[in-house]
């Protein structure tokens, strides 16, 4: 009897917890005229991160659309103004919609956030890269690249589900009550790319140099 009772305590520890784990509507719309795009980079300022603002700032940018780029929901315990201390949420990896709804990440109905429960207040911010036909997969390989890449603001946001003391909560509901807007602008060149190009501008000009002397002889 003592073997049963313990299983069953077991288990039903085990039911609680994953009843208590905290979520959020992971889609980046509200409905029709209540999307919260995002845009690749800028063409006349490609370099140039845009956040917040209306659709006129992003007037010049294309929506990210198709399997070539990454979102991924980062989250931290609390309000933090550090995006040190977030972390990537298990199974946030996704894609992106196309055609008329180009611009808004193929998300989900609900995402867990172990280790948390309905009523806790985390610190969310979403990150998206270029993947390179899906070979980088990771935020830390995204920013050791070439590619396009961009973090949206950081906001506040309650979980849903079952609280800490058995009630159950609504929470802020889908994330796209706290994100805006924002791009994905091409990275600024390393000190060691420029010293390349300046180093084959300076070889290139060498080159040109000796060409015109022979031809003036």
């Amino acid at each position: 009897m003592r073997s049963l009772a313990v299983l069953a305590g077991l288990l039903l520890v085990q039911t609680l917890t994953s009843f208590g784990q905290g979520s959020v509507t992971y889609q980046s719309t509200l409905g029709v005229g209540k999307e919260k795009y995002i845009f690749a980079y800028n063409p006349a300022s490609p370099l140039t991160p845009i956040h917040g603002g209306s659709l006129a700032d992003y007037a010049s940018a294309t929506k990210l659309e198709g399997t070539g780029f990454y979102a991924e929901l980062w989250w931290a315990p609390g309000e933090t103004p550090n995006t040190g201390s977030l972390q990537p949420v298990p199974g946030s990896l996704v894609t992106f919609r196309t055609g008329a709804t180009a611009g808004l990440i193929n998300g989900k109905s609900k995402l867990d956030i172990p280790g948390t429960f309905g009523g806790d207040k985390v610190t969310l911010q979403l990150r998206v890269w270029e993947n390179y036909n899906q070979t980088v997969n990771t935020w830390v390989d995204a920013i050791n690249g070439a590619g396009q890449r961009g973090a949206s603001n950081l906001w506040t946001h309650e979980l849903a589900g079952v609280g800490r003391d058995g009630s159950p909560k609504l929470g802020t509901g889908s994330i796209a009550n706290g994100l805006t807007y924002f791009n994905t602008p091409v990275p600024e060149p390393s000190s060691a790319v420029l010293a390349l190009l300046g180093l084959g501008a300076l070889a290139f000009g060498r080159i040109r140099g000796s060409s015109s002397s022979r031809f003036s002889h």
